[in-house]
């Protein structure tokens, strides 16, 4: 498995949106090159969401779900410090227009989400980190 800027050819496995960036974006680089490279998650470079942290990944997440048309999975990693509960998480989601069609909490910090926006329907996997 690979972590690519940007975008691959192909489908990728998710996209990953984390909450400022950086680290998080080296750390699961790192742990993606122990896997692999057939597959790849992909940290797409948003202006929109540059130095902003916590549920603001949410705004980017909207843009994206937007703009693509096939292969909307999502992988969103949070510090427990921007996230206090797995429902503000879904609040944001349903501000911006998301119907939230079914969670399902698969280890702790960690659901499964099951979204719908704009007749496109989405997985967005939640992990709430530290």
């Amino acid at each position: 498995m690979r972590l690519a800027a940007g975008g691959v050819a192909g489908e990728p496995l998710a996209y990953v949106l984390v909450g400022d960036g950086r680290t998080d974006a080296k750390v699961l680089g790192a742990i993606c090159e122990k896997y692999d490279r057939r597959a790849a998650l992909v940290h797409p470079e948003v202006p929109l969401h540059r130095g902003r942290t916590g549920l603001a990944v949410v705004d980017t997440l909207t843009v994206l779900f937007d703009q693509l048309q096939r292969g909307l999975r999502f992988l969103v990693i949070l510090d427990k410090e921007h996230v206090g509960r797995a429902e503000d998480f879904l609040a944001s989601l349903r501000e911006r227009g998301f119907a939230v069609l079914s969670v399902e909490e698969c280890s702790r910090g960690c659901w499964l989400i099951d979204v719908e926006r704009g007749g496109k329907r989405g997985l967005v996997v939640l992990s709430v980190q530290g």
